[in-house]
Order: structure tokens, then C-alpha cells, then sequence
């Protein structure tokens, strides 16, 4: 069996909540041991209710935030590790992720709107 071209492990993410001069505010885990792997040639989606982790997950994958533990492991290379230049130099990597906008999916005006400027005639 080959590698997985992706492949994510015990990623974590805790935020701070509150918190100021006197306190430390309180830790709150927004992605708590998520791990999966992707194949190559695979489609992946991460599905989830409202508040799940799913866009942290994504955030930390891509290195937008950076995870409190874990590894994520592009083609071998761990991209935790990799350095701000390196992650520049790795931007041509087919490595994205697609965002959804709760708003505009649950608006039709902004469907009807998007629609018309991408001229799709749905």
C-alpha cells in the first residue's frame, strides 16, 4: 500500500477564551485528535454540524493558524515543520481548500447574485 498523498494526524487546536492582564483565560478546543489520510487521485470532504472544526481543520492543514499538536504530512514532508519561506516555495503544491460561505447558500438572492456574475444559467 502507497502513502497517502495527505495525511493529517492527532491534529489539535485549542483557542483562548477570555483571559486579559490578571488571567489566563480558559482553553477551548476547537479541533480535539482529528486524524485521516487522502489518497492520491482522492476527493475528500469534511463533514460536520455547525461549530464541529471543520474550517479550523482546514485552516490548520493549510497553515492559516497553526495547530497546537499534530502533524500534517504533504507527499512524506511534514508542513508543520516547514519554514515561512518553504510554505511560499510549496505554494504551487495542488494543496487548497474551498471555504463555503454559510450566507450566500442560504440566501437565494445571493445565489440568484452569484449566479449572474459567473453567468451560469441555472
Amino acid at each position: 500500500m502507497t502513502a497517502p498523498l495527505l495525511e493529517v494526524s492527532h491534529l489539535v487546536k485549542h483557542f483562548v477564551r477570555g483571559g486579559g492582564l490578571l488571567s489566563r483565560g480558559t482553553p477551548v478546543a476547537a479541533v480535539d485528535d482529528v486524524s485521516f489520510g487522502i489518497g492520491e487521485g482522492q476527493t475528500f470532504g469534511l463533514v460536520g454540524e455547525s461549530g464541529s472544526g471543520k474550517t479550523t481543520t482546514g485552516r490548520c492543514i493549510l497553515r492559516l493558524i497553526e495547530p497546537t499538536s499534530g502533524s500534517v504530512r504533504f507527499r512524506g514532508e511534514d508542513v508543520l515543520t516547514f519554514s515561512r519561506r518553504r510554505m511560499r516555495e510549496t505554494a504551487g503544491i495542488p494543496l487548497s481548500g474551498i471555504f463555503r460561505q454559510w450566507f450566500p447558500s442560504r440566501s437565494r438572492r445571493c445565489r440568484e447574485r452569484s449566479r449572474e456574475q459567473s453567468n451560469d444559467p441555472r
